[in-house]
């Protein structure tokens, strides 16, 4: 070397001045990122163990009812990875809880009281042309969710009215406090 430095001296000098300028190294931002992605699964499965738990001591029945995840868009992304054990995770737990697990597809574009295709009112904001109501697409996404899922539990599993009063009853909640679907 011209400079009498080693490559040895200069790479860990560089080192150096990438950790006083905040960069960090690849693998350990990978680890960092890593434990963050457990951390995120960890406090989710806990978090719904609790209320699942909470539930079933009521004598509720309970289902965790998930949305897919899009493997197009997420194709080899660590999101990917983390979203399938997120997934996995809470399947093992409504196994072990006595819960019921649903994968369903639900939109938060569509109106939650009459289904009707919502018209953009503001960033992720809704209005229905129909009936006039105004919603979060995240917020509505939960309450199409769960009306698809007592749909689908309906048609598949009972065959009788109850999950069909239980679509009424939620729709009829969702007019009377129609703040639910804002944030």
């Amino acid at each position: 070397m011209a400079s009498g430095l080693s490559r040895r001296h200069i790479a860990s000098r560089l080192y150096r001045l990438h950790a006083l300028l905040g960069f960090t190294r690849p693998r350990a931002a990978l680890k960092r990122k890593k434990k963050l992605n457990n951390a995120f699964i960890e406090t989710l499965v806990a978090g719904v163990r609790e209320l699942v738990r909470e539930a079933l001591e009521r004598g509720a029945a309970v289902a965790i009812v998930v949305d897919p995840i899009n493997s197009e868009s997420l194709r080899g992304t660590p999101l990917q990875g983390t979203l399938l054990r997120a997934r996995e995770r809470l399947r093992n737990l409504a196994r072990y809880e006595g819960a019921h697990f649903a994968e369903l597809r639900a939109s938060g574009k569509l109106c939650p009281l009459c289904g009707a295709e919502g018209v953009e009112n503001g960033h992720r904001v809704f209005k229905c042309p129909s009936c006039g109501i105004v919603w979060d697409r995240d917020r509505a996404a939960v309450a199409n969710l769960v009306l698809r899922y007592l749909r689908t539990l309906y048609k598949e599993e009972c065959q009788d009215a109850d999950p069909l009063r239980l679509v009424d009853a939620v729709q009829a909640w969702l007019k009377r406090h129609p703040g639910f679907l804002l944030r």
